[in-house]
């Protein structure tokens, strides 16, 4: 959720928003090719922000979606494992796009995520990401 302007406020939600798994800050917008936002998983104990930077390139009917992730440090916790993330994440994108549906496997796992979301840490409440931005405007 955001509104699409360099120093807006971005944010990742569950659902119900209830939870907020990414928070960031909306650096350029180069509409309809370029998207860039900072990028802070709130469930990281170390790192600060990264970068994240959307491409649309026309391609015959379609287009070309790039994603990069840039800015990680040493600090940063697994940020190995992002790339197959964005690659699936991508992909989940493409199937909804042209078919109208994610595959079953996704839909039920999705389902199981939202069960268990209880469980999620509590760096991950909207109220505990609303507070934490207060304190730091302060």
């Amino acid at each position: 959720e955001t509104e699409l302007r360099p120093g807006a406020r971005l944010r990742y939600y569950s659902p119900d928003k209830k939870r907020v798994f990414i928070v960031g800050e909306v650096v350029e917008v180069q509409p309809p090719r370029r998207f860039s936002h900072t990028y802070l998983f709130t469930m990281w104990k170390v790192g600060g922000p990264t970068l994240v930077t959307w491409e649309l390139t026309p391609e015959g009917r379609g287009c070309r979606v790039q994603v990069t992730h840039s800015g990680w440090t040493t600090a940063h916790e697994a940020a190995e494992k992002t790339g197959a993330g964005w690659r699936e994440i991508l992909g989940l994108l493409k199937q909804d796009l042209e078919t109208g549906r994610l595959p079953l496997k996704t839909r039920i796992m999705y389902a199981v995520m939202n069960w268990f979301m209880f469980a999620m840490p509590a760096t991950t409440k909207t109220s505990y990401v609303d507070a934490r931005e207060r304190a730091q405007r302060k």
